[in-house]
């Protein structure tokens, strides 16, 4: 090996985005890089003649058994995953794969053991910036070879303004299409695909010196079973190489195989994509298709579930025929998310319009929709609890008479344009809670203009603790000019526009009396 290949390779050593440490034979560091010494949280100087015990005290015992193994035995251990706490990050757990080797001297004698560490704790778990492992390692040539063979990435070097290929590690053969023997061939000639990029973006670094990263970098790999759709996909970092502070003179090249990462991500988005489309079905399932129209009253709802996720919600509306030509507008809110809540919220919508044949008032249906949640939980041994605000709607000439009652909701407002409002809120046990419980009921008139709010507290506290509205804040929003529809959507822009996701689902049930 020439001398200008093993100061190419102290180069690598140098660029290469994991921790090195070397022991003596009595476990103490005699040697630690600056990416070890930021991984551990405690200086390089401060690591040497000393045990890992005593510069990681957080660290488990097995851990420095495993080392204490190698150097017994002389066995490598390869790609172990451990786990610890180190000055760093006190607290915090952390995920490290490690390779542990013994060393020699000069005339073969074993003299210790050698160490590299990679921090695997995020996803992407190679990504580390070559730039940040500063100075250059003064290790013996052995030790560089060993290094770079041994990584746990593709290590390759480029020379001269020709970019042909003088070092490659077995790493970085394995990880590329079999296009023969590399070395001293060029990436155009092995690879034609990349010599668009490499001239565009490669070349140029030998009169930058700057470092470039690509990610997920393409290469066609048509008989490879592990490829994806075709093709293998890579990190890659450029690092331009000087030589005793003089021009670039080559380019350090590290890459990690990213293709099984990619593809259990696209199984997970198709994955999550199918269940969110299964969670919207449901969720529309448990809403009515379309609202009932009521004369004189213009309608409408929204829905807007919390956040990303891909959970069912407990929060529902519905508007329906009552007896002796009534109409019944309920919204409300069932405990809890997911299968459990989407039967909960079916059944007390079904209860509602069945008990409503039988129900006198707002109050008595509360009272009857009690029993029947009552009932269901004895069954089922379980305790769980509905909030529901309830009104009864009946024409007259002079506007809608509207009867009023209430199991633990928020109360319904009645507001108007010019931003006049009132509650119709009349407190009550959330059902489910008591047995026979008591509810009381109140009369009102909704006039020509006006417009009648049930919400779920998801609209009130969509965003706390930073904003949590009132009933009066809630009537200012609904303060717009147009029908049910456009208040509808004024309360909805105060859950959607924000950058701060909503905390909890929203329903939103309007009606609106038609002058």
């Amino acid at each position: 090996m020439s001398d200008l290949t093993a100061d190419a390779l102290r180069s690598a050593v140098a660029g290469a985005p994991i921790g090195v440490a070397l022991w003596d034979a009595e476990l103490r560091y005699r040697w630690v890089n600056d990416v070890l010494a930021e991984i551990n949280g405690v200086g390089a100087a401060e690591h040497l003649g000393r045990t890992i015990p005593e510069v990681l005290p957080a660290m488990p015992e097995h851990v420095r058994a495993v080392y204490q193994r190698v150097l017994d035995t002389g066995e490598a251990v390869d790609n172990l995953v451990l786990e610890g706490e180190t000055p760093a990050a006190p607290g915090v757990r952390r995920r490290w794969k490690v390779s542990i080797f013994s060393t020699a001297d000069a005339d073969g004698r074993p003299d210790g053991i050698a160490s590299f560490i990679e921090d695997v704790t995020a996803l992407h778990q190679a990504r580390a910036e070559a730039g940040t492992l500063g100075e250059q390692l003064a290790l013996e040539r052995r030790v560089l070879e060993e290094v770079v063979e041994r990584a746990p990435l593709g290590v390759t070097l480029l020379w001269g303004r020709e970019l042909r290929y003088r070092v490659m590690n077995e790493q970085g053969r394995r990880m590329l299409p079999d296009r023969g023997p590399l070395i001293g061939r060029t990436p155009a000639d092995a690879f034609p695909e990349t010599a668009e990029m490499f001239a565009a973006t490669v070349l140029p670094l030998f009169d930058s010196g700057e470092e470039l990263v690509i990610r997920e970098y393409p290469l066609r790999f048509d008989d490879d079973v592990g490829a994806l759709d075709g093709q293998r996909y890579y990190d890659v970092t450029f690092k331009p190489i000087r030589l005793d502070a003089g021009p670039v003179a080559g380019v350090l090249v590290t890459y990690v195989d990213l293709t099984d990462q990619l593809r259990r991500q696209r199984t997970l988005e198709r994955e999550l994509d199918e269940e969110r489309r299964l969670s919207d079905t449901l969720q529309r399932a448990l809403l009515p298709r379309r609202l009932a129209a009521v004369p004189h009253l213009d309608v409408a709802a929204r829905y807007h579930p919390a956040g990303a996720r891909y959970e069912v919600g407990g929060d529902f509306y519905d508007l329906f025929p009552g007896r002796d030509g009534g109409w019944v507008a309920v919204v409300g809110d069932v405990c809890g998310k997911g299968p459990r809540a989407a039967a909960r919220t079916s059944m007390v919508r079904y209860a509602l319009r069945a008990e409503a044949a039988h129900a006198d008032g707002p109050a008595h249906l509360l009272e009857l929709l009690n029993d029947d949640v009552r009932r269901e939980l004895e069954d089922e041994g379980e305790e769980d609890f509905v909030t529901v605000a309830l009104v009864m709607l009946r024409p007259l000439a002079e506007g809608t008479q509207l009867l009023v009652s209430t199991a633990g909701h928020p109360p319904a407002i009645v507001t108007s344009p010019a931003g006049r409002w009132r509650s119709l809120g009349v407190a009550g046990l959330p059902i489910g809670i008591a047995q026979a419980p008591a509810y009381e009921q109140r009369a009102d008139l909704l006039g020509p203009g006006e417009r009648l709010i049930l919400h779920t507290d998801g609209v009130l506290d969509a965003h706390a603790p930073q904003v949590i509205l009132s009933s009066a804040d809630l009537a200012a929003r609904a303060a717009t000019p147009g029908g049910a529809e456009e208040v509808a959507d004024a309360l909805l822009a105060h859950v959607t526009q924000s950058a701060v996701p909503a905390r909890d689902d929203c329903a939103v049930l309007v009606l609106a009396q038609k002058p």
